[in-house]
């Protein structure tokens, strides 16, 4: 009777050979769409970087722009206070209109 009772409950433990086909091709499933998964946030992270390159590019160019125009507003100031100082300190007079005669040249 002890013997019939093992039977029985080794008879229920044992999963039929469908459940196992089953969780096979669940396991192999999963493991096929993780690694969509994985490719997929590859793929994002990399296009990511190259926004990021792109835009550290435009940055560079416009701290470059921002150099020159830095330059050239000094430059103004630089004439402009020159003329200032040609006026109120040194009392100079810049003729109004300018006109050329046939035997000068300007380069």
């Amino acid at each position: 009777m002890s013997s019939s009772l093992t039977a029985q409950a080794e008879k229920k433990l044992q999963a039929p050979p469908w459940f196992w086909w089953a969780a096979w091709v669940c396991v192999l499933s999963g493991i096929i769409v993780m690694g969509f998964l994985i490719i997929y946030q590859i793929d994002e992270r990399l296009s990511l970087y190259d926004q990021i390159l792109e835009l550290r590019v435009q940055q560079d160019d416009a701290l470059e722009e921002l150099e020159s125009l830095k330059i050239e507003r000094g430059s103004e100031r630089s004439y402009e206070r020159v003329v200032d100082i040609a006026v109120n300190e040194l009392q100079m007079q810049f003729p109004n209109k300018v006109e050329v005669t046939g035997s000068e040249t300007i380069e």
